[in-house]
């Protein structure tokens, strides 16, 4: 506990800080890093708590401060940092955020530990970005987002897609859906996700799409949810005309 040169009458105290453990003993000898002695004439010093380091010759408790990943918590221990925070460097910092629209695991020591969030996308430890409509992301992490199926969609920032509501589709990597060739949108429903109903008697729509059914030319109708001018028939009287043979019914003759 004492130092001194050998033979001598004085010996003095280790401060803190410092130990010495067996005579003789000429100098005394600093805690190494991890541990610390906060009294003087000390034979041997402390460890830090868990978690947690010091440089050497560390004279108190507090001279110990945290390991990288970890912060102090409310108890004054150190604990591992959140999820979706990040420590880099040894010390009594707080842990800090991972970047926009990314996470990590506990205990994370560099912001290169941070990863996507399902349904973003960007590299390790860099800002991320939505993924587009019409695409989505299952997983976290450093993955590419992928296009929606036909007959699905999906809004930008998705992990999955959603099936198309009744009546609707839509080709592969889309953020919207349409209503299928027959069907027309209801006017008050949602551009993207339509409500789709037949289209009237005397009405037509050859191909998919959010517009409206088109009218068949006079004289002549067609059933419900018809999907082509040539489902349009000529009324009792009328017969059709030989140019275009599938809109035009000429009026005043028999119908053969």
């Amino acid at each position: 506990n004492f130092s001194g040169s050998e033979g001598s009458e004085e010996c003095e105290l280790c401060p803190a800080g410092y130990f010495s453990d067996a005579p003789p003993a000429t100098s005394c000898r600093s805690c190494p890093a991890g541990t610390y002695s906060s009294a003087a004439a000390s034979s041997s010093c402390s460890s830090c708590p868990p978690d947690s380091s010091s440089y050497l010759g560390a004279s108190s408790p507090s001279d110990c401060f945290c390991l990288a990943g970890f912060e102090r918590g409310e108890s004054g221990n150190c604990v591992p940092c959140r999820n979706g925070t990040f420590k880099d460097s040894a010390g009594n910092s707080s842990c800090l955020p991972c970047p926009d629209n990314s996470t990590s695991r506990t205990g994370s020591r560099s912001i290169s530990m941070c990863i996507c969030r399902a349904g973003h996308v960007g590299s390790d430890g860099a800002v991320c970005v939505p993924c587009p409509g019409g695409s989505y992301k299952r997983e976290e992490g450093d993955f590419p987002c992928l296009p929606c199926s036909p007959a699905s969609f999906s809004s930008a920032g998705s992990s999955s897609c959603s099936s198309c509501p009744d009546n609707s589709t839509s080709a592969r990597g889309q953020a919207a859906c349409v209503c299928v060739a027959g069907y027309e949108p209801v006017p008050s429903s949602s551009p993207l996700l339509p409500s789709c109903s037949l289209c009237p008697e005397g009405r037509y729509k050859p191909t998919a799409g959010n517009v409206a059914c088109s009218s068949c030319q006079g004289n002549s109708t067609s059933p419900a949810g018809s999907r082509a001018p040539y489902n349009c028939s000529c009324f009792p009287g009328f017969t059709r005309e030989l140019v275009v043979p599938w809109l035009t019914c000429g009026g005043g003759r028999a119908r053969s």
